[in-house]
């Protein structure tokens, strides 16, 4: 797999879900994946440090709220990232929590599950907000970093402005004299007034 060279990426803060249960087919994949984020200096909120015996001694109402309020902090953060290899009610909870919130979402699953994933390759993935790869586990890390390229993306927001002709003549002009795109050109136009108001 080839990832196009791009400018690096900024840090994020990054979601991670996965299985609790899933640690002991999937938690080499679960380490491999925080530790490639927080490399690259990622802040990264997770539920890693569960163990399945531990929680189980707790009580119904207490796993409910755990999971709640760990569904609930994935609002603040910039992208997400679900391993869903292993089938877990609680991952399908916050997947579904994730896109209904409209929040990017990088769903990932070995290549041999894909059957028991096929509903996030012929669903979830048409969704604007969702990315879906299967890896294999010696391209996990590479696919994970060609997965946050396409994220980011499609996080992109866009949107049409209207300009009047003499406007735009001037702005094709300038476009073609400094040959940068038009679209370049006024989003940093944005970006300059809203750092001057410091709103960046």
């Amino acid at each position: 797999m080839q990832i196009a060279k791009r400018k690096k990426m900024n840090t994020m803060k990054v979601g991670l879900i996965t299985s609790t249960r899933g640690k002991k087919m999937y938690g080499h994949l679960y380490d491999s994946i925080l530790q490639h984020l927080q490399k690259k200096g990622h802040d990264v909120l997770h539920t890693l440090e569960l163990v399945e015996e531990e929680v189980y001694q707790h009580s119904i109402e207490w796993r409910e709220k755990f999971f709640l309020d760990f569904y609930k902090k994935l609002d603040k953060v910039d992208i997400v990232v679900a391993e869903t290899s292993f089938p877990s009610a609680n991952v399908g909870y916050g997947v579904s929590y994730v896109v209904q919130h409209g929040k990017p979402i990088i769903v990932l699953h070995t290549k041999e599950t894909e059957h028991e994933n096929y509903w996030l390759s012929d669903i979830a993935s048409r969704l604007e907000n969702v990315v879906v790869h299967p890896y294999e586990e010696n391209e996990l890390l590479e696919t994970l970093e060609y997965a946050l390229l396409l994220a980011e993306e499609k996080a992109d927001k866009r949107f049409t402005i209207i300009f009047p002709g003499s406007l735009m003549n001037k702005l094709e002009d300038y476009s073609r004299k400094k040959r940068i795109p038009k679209a370049v050109y006024v989003r940093q136009l944005v970006e300059k007034g809203l750092a001057a108001e410091k709103l960046v």
